[in-house]
C-alpha cells in the first residue's frame, strides 16, 4: 500500500533538483592583486553563491613597485600567466560569464595598461580597476552576506591586502563609515624587510605597530569617530570581522590547516591574546622556523 506515495516523493524530489539547477548560473571572477591572482568560481541561485573553486597563484605583482615606482617586467609576465591559467580554469568548469577585475597597485602602476591589453588580447576578457570605494563596498556586502553575522548589530569589516587596507564600519544593513589606507602586507615587507635581521625580533615588530598605528589613525580618523558614539552605549557591541588573503592565512595558521577547508576558515574567532602571542612569536622566529608553522604557506 506504501509502495505509490515513496515512489513519488523522490520524482518530485528530482523535478525540484531540475527546476533548481536550471534557475543556476556559473560565474566566476579573477582578483589581479598586489600579491597574488585569486579566481572564485561559483553557482549563482538569486543572491546565493555557492562556491565551486576557489584557488590563488602568488605573484607578487606590486613587489617592485614599492621599491622602484615600477612594476617589474618578471612580475608582469607572472600574473599574465596566471590570468591565464585561472581563465581557462573557469571556462573548463563552464563558467558562462568570467569577470577580471584589479585592485591595490594596479590604480598606481602604468604598466597595468599594457597587462590589460594582453588580457583583453588572449582571452577576450576586458579587466577592469575597482576603485577603493568600490572594493570597500564588495568586502561589506561579501561579509554581510554570511548568515553567522545577521545577528550582529554593529561590525567593522577589514581587508588587508597587498597595497592597501579597507575598513568599513556599519551595521548588516548599510555602510556607515568606510576608508581605505594605502598600506599592505606586501608594501610593509618591503619596508621592513630591508631592515631585517633573521629573525627580525621585537624591536622591529614594535617599530611596524607603531607605523601601522599612525597610519591607520591618519586615514580612518573619520571611522574610528563614528565608531566612538556606537560603543559608548554600553549595550552596542561591535565585532571585529576579516576578510581577505592575509585574513585567510590567519585562519588557517588559527586552525593549523595544511590546505584551504573554506567551511573550517570561516568565521574562526580569533581574541586579541591569540592575534598578540602569535605576532610576537612569528617576529622572533627565524625563515627556516617560519615555514615548519602549521597553516603557514611555503
Amino acid at each position: 500500500m506504501n509502495a505509490f506515495p515513496q515512489s513519488r516523493k523522490p520524482k518530485n524530489k528530482i523535478q525540484k533538483t531540475l527546476n533548481s539547477r536550471s534557475n543556476m548560473e556559473r560565474r566566476a571572477v579573477i582578483d589581479i592583486g598586489t600579491n597574488s591572482v585569486k579566481l572564485l568560481v561559483g553557482d549563482i541561485q538569486k543572491t546565493k553563491v555557492t562556491p565551486v573553486l576557489e584557488t590563488a597563484i602568488q605573484t607578487r605583482l606590486g613587489e617592485d613597485f614599492f621599491k622602484t615606482g615600477r612594476i617589474a617586467t618578471s612580475a608582469l609576465e607572472t600574473t599574465l600567466k596566471a590570468v591565464l591559467e585561472l581563465h581557462q580554469k573557469a571556462k573548463n568548469l563552464s563558467a558562462s560569464k568570467i569577470r577580471i577585475i584589479s585592485t591595490g597597485v594596479a590604480r598606481h602602476a602604468p604598466e597595468i595598461k599594457d597587462l590589460f591589453s594582453k588580457i583583453k588580447a588572449m582571452t577576450g576578457e576586458d579587466a577592469r580597476i575597482l576603485s577603493p570605494d568600490q572594493e570597500a563596498l564588495l568586502a561589506y556586502k561579501g561579509v554581510t552576506t554570511s548568515p553567522t553575522l545577521h545577528h550582529l548589530t554593529y561590525l567593522v569589516v577589514f581587508d588587508v591586502g597587498g597595497g592597501s587596507t579597507e575598513l568599513i564600519l556599519g551595521n548588516t544593513n548599510k555602510i556607515i563609515q568606510w576608508a581605505s589606507c594605502e598600506l599592505g602586507a606586501v608594501q610593509l615587507w618591503v619596508k621592513y624587510s630591508k631592515l631585517a635581521d633573521d629573525p627580525p625580533g621585537l624591536t622591529l615588530l614594535n617599530n611596524c605597530r607603531t607605523d601601522i598605528r599612525s597610519r591607520l589613525l591618519s586615514n580612518a580618523k573619520n571611522l574610528f569617530q563614528a565608531a566612538i558614539p556606537l560603543v559608548a552605549n554600553t549595550k552596542n557591541l561591535i565585532t571585529v570581522v576579516g576578510t581577505g588573503g592575509t585574513c585567510t592565512i590567519l585562519g588557517c595558521v588559527a586552525n593549523s590547516l595544511t590546505e584551504f577547508d573554506r567551511e573550517r576558515i570561516e568565521s574562526t574567532p580569533v581574541s586579541f591574546n591569540f592575534l598578540t602571542e602569535l605576532c610576537e612569536t612569528v617576529w622572533t622566529m627565524n625563515l627556516s622556523q617560519r615555514k615548519t608553522l602549521p597553516g603557514m604557506p611555503p
